[in-house]
């Protein structure tokens, strides 16, 4: 989770100075092969720490059609009216550069309001955001509308399997207000998260894409779906597709899509995929793991 935090990166290329890169380890722990270009990182600030009166987790961010970057904050919240205060999800706008970054409430505070811990414990129900009694840990902005997920809940004590999606909402007014979802999308779907692609959601192949895991922590599948980037595409599962195979070509190995989601296989695959089938390591799937 991200906290909020910003921390200036320097990427070091082949050909930077040698001392540049002493202390930097060259081993790779990752399941992609190695970049021919970068070849370590460091740090060149002091951490930096949220604003002060912002408070949450998971903030996926997108950087929206009026040039501003906005944020759906779970459990907190920006501009708080009640101290102490919180709401299940809400949104934000960032403005700033870093380190003096500014986080500005969206929308009313008080529709719905925030409450504190106490009174969530006392009285559930009252546990809202803007789009209701759900999570929100998938953000993205297309064609100037921004659509935001609604997580059924699950078994998060037990960090248990993801259990779908009560719909996608959608704000024409850069989430100021919201239609939410009517349309669930099923299990193991629940955090699922779009592959922001550069200001308003550009979609030069005609499709917005999307990947997903099975559950909170420790996943060991990821699949990636994509749609049309209309509204009615966005928010309809039906017209969704999944990867579900690969085909070789003499240009290389190409993603087959699937409208079902029950025949998507893993992009990407750890520990294992069922109890017969297992995955050596964490690695790329070229095929059904």
């Amino acid at each position: 989770m991200l906290a909020g935090r910003v921390i200036a990166v320097c990427i070091l290329a082949l050909g930077a100075p040698a001392g540049a890169r002493a202390g930097l380890s060259l081993n790779d722990y990752t399941p992609f092969p190695p970049s021919k270009v970068i070849v370590g990182a460091r740090w060149t600030s002091p951490r930096h720490g949220p604003p002060s009166n912002q408070m949450g987790d998971i903030l996926p961010t997108v950087w929206a059609d009026d040039g501003a970057q906005y944020v759906m904050i779970d459990d907190g919240g920006t501009d708080v009216p009640v101290a102490g205060g919180l709401w299940r999800q809400s949104m934000a706008r960032i403005t700033g550069t870093p380190p003096r970054l500014r986080f500005s409430h969206v929308g009313n505070p008080f529709t719905p309001p925030p409450h504190t811990w106490a009174q969530i414990q006392t009285n559930p129900g009252v546990w809202r955001g803007p789009l209701g009694p759900v999570y929100s840990s998938g953000l993205v902005a297309v064609d100037h509308v921004f659509y935001a997920t609604e997580e059924r809940d699950w078994n998060w004590g037990a960090n248990g399997l993801f259990t779908g999606l009560a719909g996608i909402a959608r704000s024409y007014d850069h989430g100021n207000h919201w239609s939410v979802g009517r349309q669930p999308f099923p299990a193991p779907l629940g955090n699922l998260s779009w592959v922001v692609r550069g200001r308003d959601g550009d979609h030069p192949d005609g499709y917005v894409y999307a990947i997903a895991s099975e559950r909170e922590f420790n996943a060991d599948r990821i699949v990636m779906g994509r749609s049309g980037p209309s509204a009615a595409e966005m928010t309809d599962p039906s017209r969704w597709q999944w990867i579900s195979g690969w085909q070789q070509t003499s240009a290389g190995r190409f993603p087959i899509w699937s409208s079902s989601l029950r025949a998507a296989v893993p992009i990407a695959c750890g520990r294992a995929t069922s109890p017969t089938r297992r995955c050596p390591t964490t690695r790329l799937c070229t095929a059904t793991c």
